[in-house]
Formats: structure tokens, sequence, C-alpha cells
């Protein structure tokens, strides 16, 4: 059953990935606008200041934590001797969309 939850974790984790950048890159207007929106209703505070004085935005926050919450589970999978062949060869290849994720930002 872990094995199971693993590796599903690990598909959603690279659809999620993948499908927020795509999202992303076609609402870029309406995230502006929400993030106008907040700096507002903050009254200039300092939630989604974007790629500003830190130089990180909302998006690298969240592709940074997807990507951490799918290597984790892929690493482990790797280096644990009760999992198959198959099994790490799937944890590889999720390593790998991760790596050529990072390697096109």
């Amino acid at each position: 059953m872990g094995r199971r939850i693993l590796i599903g974790g690990m598909i959603v984790g690279v659809a999620a990935l993948l499908g927020f950048d795509w999202w992303y890159h076609l609402h870029k207007a309406d995230v502006a606008r929400w993030s106008e929106l907040m700096k507002t209703l903050t009254k200039g505070g300092k939630i989604l200041e974007g790629p500003g004085e830190t130089g990180v935005s909302p998006k690298d926050v969240v592709q940074i934590v997807i990507s951490i919450a799918v290597l984790v589970p892929s690493l482990l999978m790797i280096l644990s001797s009760k999992y198959q062949g198959s099994d790490k060869h799937r944890a590889y290849a999720t390593m790998g969309t991760l790596l050529a994720f990072w390697l096109k930002s």
C-alpha cells in the first residue's frame, strides 16, 4: 500500500509542478492583478512582493515546494532496499523530470 501511495504521489507531484507552470504562463495578468489586490488589502504588506527586494516570486516558491515534496519520496524510494527495480525506475524518471524542469527554467 505504501508503494502505491509513493508512486501516486510522485505522479501527482510532477503533474502539479508542470500544470502549475503551464497555468501560470496562461494567467500571468490575473496573477499580477491578484498580487496587486493583496498588496492593497494588506496596506503594502510584503506577502506577495514578487521579484523585487528578495528576488523570489510566489511562482518560484510554489515550484520549489512542489519540487521538494516530489524529490523527497523519490530519493527515499531510490535509497531504500525494500523497493523493486521497476519502482526505482519510476523514481529515477521523476527525478529526471524535475531536473529537466529546472534546467528549462
